[in-house]
């Protein structure tokens, strides 16, 4: 829910159960914004309306602690509970979103209900008043920050402006006991006719009947906010559908990521999770999951314009069928909804590029945002899988592996394949390892290291980035200038070489120099027939790096 409210410099909003005074403007723009949607506020705030009469062509919901209480034309809530109750079922009903329910006043009811709300519409007036009611100080309060501003308006000699302030918090999410029932059943999330039993009941016996199936408590700052549902439509096993109650809680961004970084975290089986959800503008308009749209069109429910935005398909805009909450009960009503997908390589926070390297399958760098080094280079080879998980569903998304999660065959003028946003980050990387490949350049830059591994593996490491192009030098050549004088080197040739094994930057860091004390070409982790094509590569074009020095 969004808070409305007009504060003096004070943050004071009222005196004698009045306005500090009368913005025209900021009158018609608060009508603007509730009109036909769901309006909450106090007994003493009501007084203050002509008549004492609910606003019409709204919503309108009244605190008041009194049983007795009733207003024609207007819901009473009597604790916080019975208000989400009331809430839930006018969104449901109106088929309205959080974006429709907003808080109005007075203090009180402000200070009681600020903890719930995830965003202040506050007009700021540049001037002081005589007031006896204020508004909390929220610049005071690290969870508020200012979103926008809009320029400075006057009306008369008053000038004030538009603040926007959102709350960063951070939504959580755990599995549903039996024990949550009652707490369901104050917050109107399913059938308000259900008792605390039978609630009881459904719950059990959805665990019985659905194993694979869960159902999911959300909350945010300790206060329970909805409930979800988490299935598997198909026998695959990998796509499953999350949807919630109220629908519209992933219709916000921050919280639909949030679910969806939880889902894919705690379930290592799905590949592709869709997000039921409420249809917005946000959503309609500006969506993160383009490169899922481009890369799967043909099970995307997202259709890519030229201009990146998409357009959801006939399957998913139209108005879905009758509402079904968590439990599979129809309500009866019709919502405009929506199936959001997302593959799980889209929340991974890495970059990637997939090198094509006949006939040997694929060379492939990783690395991570804001950070100058490379984390990971490997071979990829046509009869082998990525051990690394994040890269082998990057893989299956971009569409570069078969269906057994071998690569695909590359063909001699393959292109280089990168994640989305790689391509700045990683493309200099990648043109040093093609110009190696072509013999124009010696050993690529690696830059600076940030290397995981023993303090063994790293001085192998660093005494293998010693060894020039063209040469190569052998397990206990290299142990011999890491131990000490009085211990035997072929006694480390063996970690040595399992230092070569997992170093995790081949080719710039050119483990593929390094050979038996026979000459043998021994191991290497991309294999004997890559460990051999590179040295020969090196061997043909040593002359011309070294013609010219002494």
């Amino acid at each position: 829910m969004k808070i409305l409210v007009a504060c003096d410099n004070n943050m004071g909003i009222g005196n004698n159960g009045e306005l500090l005074c009368h913005l025209k403007s900021d009158l018609k723009r608060f009508k603007s914004l509730t009109v036909n949607n769901i309006v909450i506020y106090g007994r003493k705030t009501l007084a203050t309306f002509p008549g004492g009469r609910p606003l019409p062509n709204r919503h309108n919901i009244i605190l008041s602690h009194s049983k007795e209480f009733v207003v024609p034309g207007a819901s009473v809530a009597h604790d916080f509970d019975g208000l989400i109750a009331q809430v839930n079922f006018l969104k449901r009903e109106y088929n309205l979103t959080e974006d429709n329910v907003f808080v109005i006043g007075g203090a009180s009811v402000y200070e009681q209900l600020l903890p719930y709300t995830s965003e202040i519409l506050l007009t700021s007036i540049d001037k002081h008043f005589p007031a006896d009611s204020y508004f909390p100080d929220i610049n005071k309060d690290k969870r508020w920050r200012i979103e926008s501003s809009s320029p400075v308006q006057t009306d008369g000699d008053i000038k004030f402006r538009y603040l926007r302030y959102v709350r960063e918090t951070k939504l959580e999410i755990r599995p549903i006991k039996v024990s949550d029932a009652g707490q369901i059943r104050k917050l109107g999330l399913l059938d308000k006719a259900l008792t605390t039993a039978q609630i009881k009941n459904l719950i059990r016996g959805w665990y019985s009947y659905n194993p694979t199936d869960k159902l999911y408590l959300i909350y945010r700052d300790g206060i329970t906010y909805g409930m979800g549902k988490l299935t598997y439509p198909l026998l695959t096993g990998d796509f499953a559908v999350f949807s919630t109650s109220p629908l519209d809680i992933c219709a916000n961004p921050a919280n639909r990521k949030q679910i969806q970084e939880y889902l894919l975290k705690t379930h290592d089986d799905i590949y592709r999770l869709d997000i039921s959800t409420s249809v917005t503008d946000d959503i309609t308009t500006k969506s993160p999951l383009s490169a899922c749209a481009n890369n799967h069109k043909a099970i995307s429910p997202h259709t890519p314009t030229e201009d990146g935005k998409e357009t959801p398909s006939n399957t998913f805009s139209a108005w879905t069928e009758p509402y079904v909450t968590v439990t599979g009960r129809e309500s009866g009503r019709r919502h405009p909804a929506m199936m959001l997908p997302v593959l799980r390589p889209e929340l991974y926070d890495f970059y990637a590029a997939f090198i094509p390297f006949p006939p040997y399958g694929y060379i492939v760098m990783k690395s991570r945002p804001q950070s100058p080094e490379l984390e990971l280079v490997s071979f990829w080879r046509p009869d082998d899988l990525l051990a690394d998980r994040e890269l082998r569903d990057l893989a299956q998304m971009l569409k570069l592996t078969l269906p057994e999660g071998f690569p695909v065959e590359v063909a001699a003028d393959a292109e280089v394949t990168y994640s989305r946003g790689a391509k700045d980050e990683l493309q200099d990387r990648v043109r040093e390892i093609k110009q190696y490949l072509a013999g124009s350049i010696a050993t690529p830059a690696a830059g600076k290291y940030n290397l995981q591994g023993s303090s063994f593996q790293k001085q192998v490491w660093q005494q293998i980035a010693r060894i020039p192009y063209g040469q190569v030098s052998s397990y206990s050549e290299i142990a011999a200038k890491i131990i000490p004088q009085n211990k035997s080197p072929h006694r480390y040739a063996r970690a040595v070489g399992r230092a070569c094994k997992a170093n995790p930057l081949p080719i710039f860091i050119p483990c593929h120099r390094v050979i038996g004390s026979d000459h043998n070409l021994t191991g290497f982790a991309g294999g004997i027939d890559i460990k051999n094509h590179l040295l020969n590569l090196e061997l043909q074009n040593a002359a011309k790096f070294y013609k010219n020095k002494p």
